[in-house]
């Protein structure tokens, strides 16, 4: 399931939600989206302090004026991106802040990588596979403690929702070709709890060069 802070990165970067639109208040959001006003809080604050949103006390919460002119300068219409050139631009950055996450990774959050890893093997459709994919990759991101790495896996996660992805996850996603995804995740889970930065690059790197592999092998 998507996160409330994705869900509305969807909306800002899809133009549902435009440059000075008013968001719902904590109240509301929560009672759409059936969840805590703390886990509503968690994701504005995020959402705040990657720029994507300003607060004012008595105003409300609104979509970030600021993102206007880069938005004009260089429009990019993130659904319109193949699965072949975001998955070969991952080939260039993910296995560099896996690496990175394999030095600055607190316990919790190796813990909550393990977790994504055990519940993807047992997972028994290929949605949930793949959510708990997803949420994996999206740990190591975080454990770098980088908010710009974190921004840019967040995008990379939202892409991969879009109906051409989709599609594509059935045809790939066999189970050997799935074996063979749970094996690189454990190979990249024990390099990072191994601490061992280069060993975690070259595994990631492999992964993704699986990914690139089966993908192209679908189409």
């Amino acid at each position: 399931m998507v996160g409330l802070k994705e869900k509305i990165l969807g909306e800002i970067h899809g133009g549902t939600l435009k440059p000075g639109d008013r968001l719902p208040t904590e109240r509301e959001l929560a009672d759409q989206h059936a969840i805590s006003r703390t886990l509503v809080r968690k994701a504005l604050d995020e959402l705040e302090r990657e720029g994507h949103i300003s607060r004012a006390v008595g105003r409300g919460t609104f979509v970030s004026e600021a993102r206007t002119s880069f938005s004009q300068a260089a429009p990019l219409d993130i659904d319109q991106l193949s699965p072949g050139e975001v998955t070969r631009a991952r080939l260039l950055f993910e296995p560099q802040f896996t690496g990175l996450a394999a030095i600055n990774a607190t316990r919790p959050d190796l813990v909550k990588m393990k977790e994504c890893v055990e519940r993807s093997e047992a997972a028994t459709t290929v949605p949930e596979f793949d959510y708990w994919d997803g949420a994996f990759h999206l740990a190591i991101a975080d454990a770098t403690r980088n908010n710009f790495v974190r921004l840019i896996c967040n995008h990379v996660q939202q892409v991969r929702t879009y109906a051409e992805w989709g599609q594509l996850k059935f045809v790939s996603v066999t189970p050997e070709r799935r074996a063979v995804y749970e094996a690189d995740h454990r190979n990249i889970l024990d390099a990072l709890m191994a601490r061992d930065s280069e060993r975690a690059r070259r595994a990631s790197e492999a992964h993704i060069r699986h990914v690139i592999e089966f993908l192209f092998a679908a189409q």
